[in-house]
């Protein structure tokens, strides 16, 4: 069978590809409300010794009270 016969044929009955859906998120984060407490007490604090040096790079240091 050629290619005409089986377009004539599926044209004919009707068939019809598989389309796929677009993916939708039906969760989405509120944007408006506050973030969750840290109940592990995590403190991150980026410092920097020279302000605004291109050669300065800033360093994170974490300690378990959240101060440095």
């Amino acid at each position: 069978m050629d290619r005409k016969r089986i377009a004539r044929v599926v044209r004919e009955r009707g068939i019809r590809g598989i389309t796929r859906r677009g993916r939708r998120s039906l969760t989405r984060a509120d944007t408006k409300a506050r973030p969750a407490p840290d109940l592990i007490g995590r403190g991150f604090h980026i410092v920097c010794d020279a302000v605004g040096s291109s050669a300065a790079s800033p360093v994170i240091r974490a300690s378990p009270s959240g101060r440095l």
